[in-house]
């Protein structure tokens, strides 16, 4: 999947960014969509990282296929595109690395963590 040239952005163009904001004082919210198709959780895990060294506020969400929801789909095939759900791709420690990034550890040991294999 190429990206558009607009998403191209080198670091250079990011890390200027980042002084702007801080200049201004404004929070720079950096958004981390998880899941996507042919990004490993080890990609995403070193992008959250790299961001982390900037002191920005990461709002990680999960990747969402609705391209495949249609009209003729059932209330219970609908709730599978939960944008706060991942697919049947991921592995269960995927799933837990993926899901403490965007809840913290707070599912470790709950019914909620067991459902996840």
């Amino acid at each position: 999947m190429a990206f558009p040239e607009i998403k191209k952005n080198t670091l250079e163009k990011f890390e200027k960014i980042v002084e702007i904001c801080k200049h201004l004082s404004v929070e720079l919210n950096c958004f981390v969509m998880l899941g996507i198709p042919g990004i490993s959780v080890e990609e995403s895990m070193k992008t959250i990282e790299k961001l982390n060294n900037y002191n920005v506020r990461i709002r990680p969400t999960v990747y969402t296929p609705y391209y495949e929801m249609n009209s003729d789909m059932q209330l219970n095939e609908l709730s599978k595109f939960n944008r706060q759900l991942l697919g049947k791709s991921f592995s269960y420690d995927e799933k837990l690395k993926l899901y403490n990034v965007i809840f913290g550890d707070v599912l470790k040991n709950t019914k909620v963590d067991k459902s996840l294999e």
